[in-house]
């Protein structure tokens, strides 16, 4: 199997030897600029998606649950919008951050789904 270490070498040597070369746009966003790899499989090292630094942090951000820094689950972001929806006497976003351990802008970011799109209640 391979290490994210050996796949990120192998990487820089494709690129070193032309093997490997990235596009001058995004492939999602379309913006110009340094573009990053990003690997959906790493048993496949050289099958990449070219993205920019917004774009792959926004693409890591998106696998929810299966993101290694997640705070939450799928069940308590569910629970989270359902709460605030209900907009019951005291559920501010303020008292569902402290309740779920989160900051309050993670928990506005999950009711205007701009976190956890995937995630619909």
């Amino acid at each position: 199997m391979e290490t994210k270490k050996n796949v990120y070498d192998r990487v820089a040597t494709a690129k070193k030897r032309g093997k490997l070369v990235a596009p001058e746009r995004c492939s999602n966003c379309g913006s110009l600029g340094r573009l990053q790899c990003h690997h959906k499989d790493y048993s496949r090292p050289l099958a990449v998606t070219w993205l920019c630094g917004t774009c792959h942090r926004h693409n890591h951000v998106l696998q929810g649950e299966k993101c290694s820094w997640a705070k939450l689950t799928q069940v308590q972001v569910d629970e989270i919008r359902h709460r605030y929806k209900g907009k019951r006497l005291g559920v501010t976003q303020k008292r569902l951050a402290s309740e779920y351990g989160v900051s309050i802008k993670c928990v506005s970011d999950i009711i205007l789904y701009r976190n956890w799109k995937g995630v619909r209640d």
